[in-house]
């Protein structure tokens, strides 16, 4: 646990430009976790939870909580087979500047019965410097459950048959 934190915490200044990270059990984290510019973060679950929880995720500078943002020129791919589990719909679960990989997983986001706050999305962004072919959202497998649904959201199924494109 305090090793993730002091991990995420010293990201950004390793040399290292390839970063493997793997989880030997549940944790949650007290920062988002911040791929920077020019850094490939490989993050293994392993099997475990990584459990968001709103009232110790320390916010961005923009006042928003992120659970992932990876920076433009960063890549995050991740594998293993865990879960990350936010529990309640506040975070945003990916914000995907530069490249991301989901190879497998699951990513839930807990809405309580009847809740009527702010809702976050499971992925959000703005396009980047470098325009959209700057960065690049590949998902090969996981499971998926943002816990908000809404007539605004995209048709999923006609995206998966590929009769639907979305525009920027």
């Amino acid at each position: 646990q305090d090793k993730l934190n002091e991990i995420l915490a010293n990201l950004k200044a390793t040399t290292d430009t390839e970063v493997f990270l793997q989880l030997k059990e549940n944790v949650t984290p007290e920062k988002t976790i911040d791929v920077p510019a020019g850094k490939d973060v490989y993050l293994d679950l392993n099997g475990h939870k990584i459990i968001v929880d709103p009232e110790t995720l320390v916010n961005n500078s923009n006042g928003s909580d992120y659970v992932f943002i990876i920076r433009e020129g960063g890549s995050l791919t991740i594998d293993g087979d865990g879960v990350v589990e936010a529990t309640t719909p506040a975070p945003i679960m990916f914000y995907p500047a530069g490249d991301l990989v989901i190879e497998n997983g699951t990513f839930i986001r807990h809405i309580p019965e009847g809740y009527s706050g702010n809702v976050g999305s499971m992925f959000v962004g703005t396009k980047p410097a470098g325009g959209w072919e700057s960065t690049g959202v590949t998902i090969n497998g996981g499971y998926f459950d943002s816990g908000y649904y809404s007539s605004y959201a995209a048709d999923v199924e006609e995206l998966l048959a590929g009769t639907k494109v979305l525009e920027e």
